[in-house]
């Protein structure tokens, strides 16, 4: 006999599906997709592990604890690879769609026929290479072009080897998209604590802060204007997300429902791009909707 986790279905839309598996410490690590033609957005994506064969009650107890440890590991990698969360509040009004960056592009100084070659081969192509995503306040799903578990696995593999720093953004963020409305803000700002370390602000006068432009480009048409340090003030000057002054005539403000959807979709997405990038992964541009 085996012990098999199955996890909660995930609103994944994969256009090339094909099934993919393989092991992780000592366990089966697998996916089952069961595609909705009618309702695509009702399709339904999970991951199973399954252990080695259990003979004994001592063996049972010993392989459950294991299990619990890698399905805590894979819960907490599922919204870097697909861009999900398992146990995410399904309230969030927010809309967009994103991209992986084309690495295919020529170094500088060279060129290519690369695109001319992409559309040829796309006229005929009803599922452009395009991961979607839209957020709505009833359903959260992902429109993807295959199976996240490839990626799935090098996380898994690699994710001993983060420092403790990004360790603890990857908990803060997974205790961000999980939390209620009214907590996550003070979470976000002790993770955009830790990106300003990653990321110093070079305090030149006169000098605007430009760390997103010059460190994560392709988040440009999320952020618009706003910069990493209006999002550091949002988080230390607003009734949300820090402690009441003393004076309570001179009280933090409360966040605007623009700094509110700003201060999440901007940190969410930054934070998953920074975790994409440690572990070599594609980086994710954004075009807004």
């Amino acid at each position: 006999m085996r012990l098999i986790y199955t996890s909660n279905p995930l609103s994944l839309v994969i256009t090339n599906y094909e099934p993919i598996s393989f092991e992780y410490n000592g366990w089966i690590v697998s996916d089952e997709y069961a595609c909705n033609e009618k309702y695509p957005i009702d399709s339904e994506y999970r991951i199973v592990i399954s252990s080695q064969d259990i003979e004994s009650k001592e063996e049972l107890s010993e392989t459950a604890s294991k299990g619990r440890e890698v399905t805590e590991l894979i819960t907490k990698m599922l919204p870097y690879v697909a861009f999900v969360s398992l146990n995410e509040p399904l309230h969030t009004n927010l809309s967009r769609t994103r991209f992986i960056i084309n690495t295919t592009k020529p170094l500088s100084g060279w060129n290519n026929n690369y695109e001319e070659i992409e559309t040829e081969l796309g006229k005929n192509d009803d599922n452009p290479l395009k991961l979607k995503v839209t957020l709505m306040p009833t359903i959260h799903w992902v429109r993807m072009h295959k199976s996240p578990m490839e990626e799935l696995k090098i996380v898994l593999e690699n994710y001993n080897e983060l420092s403790d720093t990004y360790r603890f953004l990857i908990f803060l963020h997974n205790s961000i998209v999980k939390s209620e409305d009214n907590n996550r803000y003070m979470l976000i700002g002790k993770a955009l604590e830790i990106v300003n370390t990653i990321y110093p602000y070079e305090r030149h006068r006169g000098k605007d802060d430009d760390r997103i432009k010059r460190f994560h480009p392709e988040l440009a048409p999320i952020f618009g204007k706003v910069t990493l340090k209006d999002l550091m003030e949002w988080s230390n000057k607003r009734q949300e997300t820090r402690h009441y002054m003393r004076n309570l005539k001179d009280s933090h403000p409360r966040l605007t429902e623009e700094e509110r959807e700003k201060l999440y979709m901007c940190s969410v997405e930054l934070i998953t791009n920074i975790v994409r990038k440690q572990f070599g992964l594609n980086l994710l541009t954004f075009a807004q909707e």
